[in-house]
């Protein structure tokens, strides 16, 4: 109604011109009695649409529809608060910023605002992650044998807050567990992310790999990844990216990469119901390539700060030529195309997952603290039952410090895997 009142007095001049003195003072009396409950109304109903907009996930249109009210009723401090929230939510820290620092103009006392600003500038700082993953994979037959530990010290960079410079060393040792013997390699890497807008963010990196080995040549992988917000409805994420597919032996000396274009489509149709639509495009340096489709779901029947999750996913793949094996008598020596290439594959997984969030204050840019687990199962077009357990825990402490771990077990008949992962940063 209150855009009624609007386009009401925009016209009062128009409409004073074809009436009479008397009838003109009536109408801009009205105007004027009118105007307390535009007031209210317009604050009430730009309020009551930004947090259903931030409450559904439609930060962008949240975020505008805040700013509005922000015009509107210049001291409302928890519109800018929300505001800020927001903004935080979208990646865009250093508008985040901006919000916390109105809001403490008008109430220096803020207590919540000072803290989430300190917080904020906190975010601003360099920082320095160390980290350590293992991983061992075993099953159909030879293609999937090997244990690779990876440790990594990485420095993040800060531009402008919402951009981010980093410079990672690496340490990798690859160990095929069929064969004897192992392969150390070093490297580094070198990538840039950003929040461009509500609307537009991406980042790359370009790793470059030195063996020790002189029968394994060095190598570079990487990746470029863009995603687009599209109008809140959907997110939409395009990306490439070169990987080595060093599963056994005969992967690692043959030096076998992939390179992958893909996309995926993702929307919250609702609070608690997320789809997913993915497809990827495989070219190896083998001369082979291979396409997937995948299908997701999930739903959420608890709330932040418990949340109980189901979802479910389906997935195809076919590779165009699968594996040739090369014997010399009953000894294995060679395998073309040496990583695991399934034709006409279909498989299917369920998983219940339990989200707790344990933070002290539950706000966007808080000292976060949580854990989560996830049980799942399934099966797949090869007959291969599986089973797989994840769990993860995050802690954030002393206003600088990170502390991160998480693990996986997967069993099935013809693939076993274990791993973990696990990183300290210090932000200064």
């Amino acid at each position: 109604v209150y855009t009624s009142y609007e386009r009401y007095v925009k016209r009062l001049p128009e409409l004073g011109d074809r009436v009479g003195p008397q009838l003109k003072d009536r109408l801009e009396k009205l105007s004027l009695d009118l105007l307390p409950e535009y007031q209210v109304q317009k604050g009430a109903s730009l309020e009551a649409e930004s947090k259903w907009l931030a409450w559904n996930r439609r930060f962008a249109h949240a975020a505008e529809t805040h700013q509005e009210l922000i015009e509107f009723e210049e001291g409302n401090e928890e519109a800018l608060f929300d505001n800020a929230q927001v903004l935080c939510a979208l990646g865009s820290c250093d508008e985040e910023g901006k919000a916390y620092e109105q809001l403490l103009k008008i109430n220096p006392l803020h207590n919540l605002a000072a803290l989430a600003l300190e917080r904020q500038r906190i975010r601003r700082h360099p920082e320095v992650t160390a980290g350590y993953s293992y991983w061992e994979e075993k099953g159909y037959g030879e293609l999937s044998q090997v244990r690779r530990q990876h440790a990594e010290i990485t420095a993040d960079i800060p531009l402008r807050c919402r951009y981010h410079l980093q410079f990672t060393a690496h340490r990798w040792l690859e160990e095929p567990t069929k064969h004897n013997g192992s392969y150390l390699s070093y490297g580094h890497t070198i990538a840039f992310s950003g929040v461009v807008s509500s609307y537009l963010e991406g980042s790359a990196a370009w790793t470059r790999h030195y063996y020790e080995d002189s029968e394994v040549g060095d190598q570079n992988t990487g990746f470029a990844r863009i995603a687009v917000n599209l109008k809140d409805y959907a997110r939409l994420e395009l990306g490439y990216d070169r990987s080595n597919q060093f599963f056994n032996q005969f992967a690692i000396l043959q030096g076998v990469q992939a390179d992958a274009w893909w996309l995926t489509l993702s929307s919250f149709v609702r609070r608690d119901l997320e789809l997913k639509i993915g497809a990827r495009y495989l070219n190896y340096t083998d001369d082979n390539d291979a396409q997937v489709v995948s299908l997701g779901a999930a739903y959420a029947f608890t709330d932040h700060p418990r949340i109980l999750k189901l979802d479910v996913l389906g997935e195809y793949r076919d590779t165009r030529k699968t594996n040739v094996y090369h014997y010399v008598g009953s000894e294995l020596v060679d395998i073309t195309h040496p990583y695991w290439a399934p034709q006409n594959y279909f498989a299917g997984t369920v998983g219940l997952e339990w989200y707790h969030d344990l933070s002290r204050l539950l706000f966007c840019g808080s000292e976060l603290h949580y854990y989560r687990m996830r049980l799942s199962g399934g099966s797949d077009s090869d007959d291969n039952p599986l089973v797989a357990f994840e769990a993860e825990w995050h802690y954030e402490f002393a206003d600088h410090w990170t502390a991160q771990l998480k693990g996986l077990i997967h069993r099935s008949q013809k693939w076993d895997a274990n791993g973990l992962w696990a990183t300290l940063q210090y932000r200064f």
